[in-house]
């Protein structure tokens, strides 16, 4: 075999280094990104100082992971150089085949390199930001200016705290309900918010208006001596059915006769509104009690949807006593039973690092089943991170002798 013909001469360049180069391992996909964004900044790095670095596109996030390696890769350039040509080569005597080959040098040696694992965007730092400065109303908020501490932040302030992409960095302000306000992302508070939609509802059942085709003119009209248009509109916003397609999720909106927009109102947020607002009186109450007045808040046409707690609050089987269960066991001689008591437990207010998640889990309630502890979890799936691997990692699961069901417990 003639190995001369299918060889190649290697020689170091004399600026080799060992840090001069970095390589990084992606996907096709990323890899196609990276090579077509050119100047746009639609790869970057992003963290503050004492994070951990993660690299974004446009729609995703990436964890970087240095990995070492115990042998040095050869980084040689692709275009080789010709010995005839090269002043600088050492003059040595030369063989036949070496005299006519080409060399490739060698321009750089490295023993890692980085990896790339997709992770969910690090949106949650949103909320504590945007929380320190909620908007209350124009006129209270220009009298707060001058006492104001809290810095405001723009979309590029954001993206430069925020450890998301692009589009994850919008979705968690869609799923915050954040405005923009003078160009500044701000939280609408809570309570302000909550009173203004409270008026649109009741000027819904007043006027007997249809929240299925529900006039922000209409409602702006009646209500512009207590909140703004902007206020006014925000919260039928919040409230409103989206529809999601190849752009992601949009309002289902048109225009009326007199060009003003129009929503329709997504009866699930409905039943979410008036649920919030019963659990912020009260922490815990049978249930029973809880979706009597549930049901009773709700405008007419509007029918309870019980998924709408879920990731909000949990629904317990406590020893109570018949006679505090009148509506449940009117005919019970028992002195004791088993009934259902609802408890606020919202999403919003657990950890953000998956083990300490799964302490608080198991510390408010010692079993659960699947579907009682998806919506807790749901936020740290991704595709490197799935449901499964994360009950698998953090907790141990049983099967109920009873039902069959399987009951994760903690590890």
């Amino acid at each position: 075999m003639d190995f001369a013909s299918n060889s190649r001469a290697l020689r170091f360049s004399p600026h080799l280094s060992q840090d001069q180069f970095m390589m990084i391992e992606t996907t096709e996909e990323l890899l196609e990104e990276i090579i077509t964004c050119g100047d746009t900044g639609l790869i970057e790095i992003r963290g503050r100082m004492g994070d951990d670095a993660v690299l974004v596109s446009q729609r995703k996030t990436y964890a970087i992971r240095i990995v070492d390696s115990s042998n040095n890769m050869l980084l040689v350039n692709t275009k080789p150089h010709s010995n005839e040509n090269n002043e600088s080569a050492p003059k040595r005597q030369k063989t036949d085949h070496q005299s006519s080959a080409s060399v490739s040098i060698i321009e750089g040696a490295v023993s890692r390199h980085y990896e790339l694992t997709e992770i969910p965007g690090r949106v949650h730092l949103l909320r504590e930001l945007l929380y320190q400065n909620p908007f209350k109303g124009d006129e209270e908020d220009e009298q707060d200016d001058a006492a104001n501490e809290h810095k405001l932040y723009d979309t590029q302030a954001l993206r430069q705290v925020i450890q998301a992409s692009d589009d994850e960095l919008m979705t968690g302000l869609e799923d915050l309900n954040a405005i923009q306000v003078d160009g500044y992302w701000r939280i609408v508070d809570p309570d302000y918010l909550a009173r203004a939609f409270e008026a649109v509802l009741n000027l819904a059942v007043e006027k007997d208006l249809d929240i299925g085709t529900l006039s922000v003119g209409a409602c702006t009209a009646a209500l512009s001596d207590l909140f703004s248009e902007s206020v006014i509109r925000h919260s039928i916003k919040c409230h409103a059915i989206k529809q999601s397609n190849e752009v992601g999720p949009r309002f289902v909106k048109y225009n009326d006769d007199e060009g003003q927009d129009v929503f329709r109102l997504d009866h699930k947020k409905i039943c979410l509104f008036r649920a919030m607002q019963l659990l912020a009186k009260r922490q815990s109450c049978p249930y029973s009690e809880f979706v009597r007045e549930w049901q009773d808040s709700l405008p007419l046409g509007v029918m309870l949807d019980h998924t709408a707690l879920d990731g909000i609050c949990l629904i317990d089987e406590v020893v109570g006593n018949a006679s505090d269960l009148k509506s449940q066991a009117e005919s019970s001689s028992s002195p004791s039973i088993m009934v259902k008591q609802v408890r606020y437990f919202p999403l919003t207010g657990l950890s953000r690092d998956p083990r300490e998640r799964f302490q608080q889990l198991f510390e408010n309630k010692s079993r659960w089943n699947l579907a009682q502890i998806t919506p807790y979890l749901q936020d740290f799936v991704c595709p490197s991170r799935t449901l499964d691997h994360l009950l698998l990692k953090f907790s141990r699961a049983i099967r109920d002798p009873a039902t069959k069901e399987l009951i994760y417990l903690r590890r």
